[in-house]
């Protein structure tokens, strides 16, 4: 298999409810977070124009891994595992018209693939959890 590398994040969106509900649900505090019609700004801070469309909540689960000390489906079983728990709250989430993701950046200098077997797939889908993967053609490092 080629060399590659991923990080991986957990991020909720939502109509409406308060980021602070999130991180009272999973005991993680966001890497960052804004409730639907917030003023915007950029991660530094700066206003920008207009307001939040939307309720945004992530936080970082890791950064910069080696597949070499870790598959990325490992890693993704890993994280699933602490999500069974919170089954509810992520259908709920499903139910009232928002949505909850693993969020996949991987980085690799040539081609390289994925292979994610059937009861990884099923049990995402048992708790309303999408997968979202984003390929970037060069490593994180450079």
């Amino acid at each position: 298999m080629q060399p590659y590398e991923y990080s991986v994040s957990f991020r909720v969106f939502h109509p409406s409810v308060d980021p602070s509900e999130i991180t009272q649900e999973f005991g993680i505090e966001p890497s960052r977070a804004w409730k639907m019609g917030d003023p915007r700004a950029t991660p530094t801070g700066t206003p920008l124009k207009g307001t939040y469309p939307e309720t945004y909540w992530y936080t970082d689960l890791c950064s910069v891994v080696d597949a070499a000390e870790e598959d990325l489906e490992s890693a993704l079983v890993r994280f699933l595992h602490g999500l069974r728990e919170h089954q509810q709250f992520l259908l709920a989430v499903r139910e009232s018209g928002g949505r909850a993701e693993l969020y996949v950046g991987v980085h690799g200098p040539a081609s390289y693939g994925f292979e994610f077997v059937p009861s990884l797939l099923a049990e995402l889908a048992s708790i309303g959890v999408t997968l979202g993967i984003e390929v970037y053609p060069v490593s994180q490092n450079q």
